[in-house]
């Protein structure tokens, strides 16, 4: 019995949506995995290939995402670093200051719209 991880796509429709997310065309993923251009045009029509196709998308992006957060991590000790560096000018250690202060308020705005769509769609659903 073969296990997939996309749904109820076929092995080829498979192949070619992780040919589609690795390609610089549609025309290139469908020549990878040995298709027809209208076959692949055909599939994108295709309901369940676009679930999976968005499903696809979601979990690279929270990979994405994810990496980006620890990235982002490193950042801020780096702006820490020249921020507390007595050696650094005082005008760049402001900057430092000012752009942690700016992050920080940009990631509370996020929050609080995230928070505030769930409240919405909570009270979409009832």
């Amino acid at each position: 019995m073969e296990v997939r991880f996309i749904g109820d796509l076929t092995p080829k429709q498979e192949k070619f949506l992780i040919a589609l997310a690795t390609s610089d065309s549609i025309e290139e993923a469908s020549s990878e995995v040995g298709i027809h251009r209208n076959t692949a045009y055909n599939y994108l029509k295709d309901k369940t290939f676009a679930e999976a196709k968005k499903r696809l998308r979601r979990n690279t992006m929270d990979v994405v995402s994810g990496r980006l957060q620890h990235e982002a991590m490193e950042s801020i000790n780096v702006l820490k670093e020249i921020r507390d560096d007595p050696d650094v000018s005082p005008h760049t250690r402001l900057q430092a200051s000012k752009e942690l202060l700016d992050k920080a308020y940009k990631s509370y705005e996020i929050d609080d719209i995230l928070e505030r769509v769930e409240i919405l769609e909570e009270a979409l659903d009832e």
